[in-house]
């Protein structure tokens, strides 16, 4: 009997009917779906940059409310990679030698935490599509929504290319204080547009960026979903 590990409490008949009463009106992996069919209407709504933390909170609950979480092989690196990198937050007020020095504001720190509210919320997205049942969410679901976002990023890419000037007020950036909506950083993670207009090679050009904030997110992301939408139309 002393060497019997404790048993881990029965979850309250409360808690069991709460969570009974969400999975009857949500489906099954329904923060994946919100995530990537309705990334158009976040992108409008000036909400793209952030509906990843935002829909890994739902995921996280899931997964804490599950008796054993499974994690890939090489788990305990990428966990010690998360530690490194919040320790990092140390660093953010020290200028590098030869550089141009930065500001000594609350931008550093701003931008550092979304940065590290994204490697969190890949983690748990990670770790939410590894532990689904694959009855409830099967891999063809998954393959088929990332298939839809190269979809999507390829007809923002071909609105950059046709309509570069195309920009638009975000409801968040109606919302949200001048002061903070006006700031650089927040207005390009909030402030929708096609492209962005550089000038390169001695001339002004566009580069897609729409349905994201930069021009290398854009290209980024239609690379990385295109191998997805060939796996799903196969």
């Amino acid at each position: 009997a002393l060497d019997t590990p404790p048993s881990r409490p029965a979850p309250s008949s409360a808690r069991i009917a709460a969570l009974a009463t969400t999975r009857r009106l949500l489906p099954p992996g329904w923060p994946l779906s919100a995530l990537f069919l309705g990334f158009p209407v976040w992108w409008a709504l000036g909400l793209a940059t952030f509906v990843f933390p935002l829909m890994a909170i739902p995921m996280a609950a899931e997964l804490i409310g599950r008796r054993t979480v499974r994690v890939p092989r090489g788990m305990g690196v990428w966990a010690l990679f998360l530690v490194w990198m919040l320790a990092g937050v140390a660093m953010l007020w020290a200028d590098a030698p030869g550089a141009v020095p930065g500001g000594m504001g609350g931008g550093r720190l701003m931008v550092f935490a979304y940065r590290a509210a994204m490697y969190i919320a890949a983690t748990v997205i990670l770790l939410y599509v590894l532990n689904a049942d694959e009855r409830t969410l099967p891999t063809r679901r998954v393959t088929r929504l990332l298939a839809v976002m190269f979809v999507v990023t390829t007809c923002g890419g071909l609105l950059g290319l046709i309509a570069p000037g195309f920009e638009f007020r975000s409801l968040l950036e109606i919302v949200l204080p001048g002061s903070l909506a006006d700031n650089e950083f927040v207005n390009r993670m909030i402030h929708p547009a096609a492209a962005d207009i550089q000038t390169v090679l001695g001339y002004e050009e566009a580069r897609p960026i729409a349905p994201f904030s930069f021009a290398n997110s854009w290209g980024a992301n239609l690379s990385l979903y295109l191998p997805f939408f060939v796996l799903a139309w196969l």
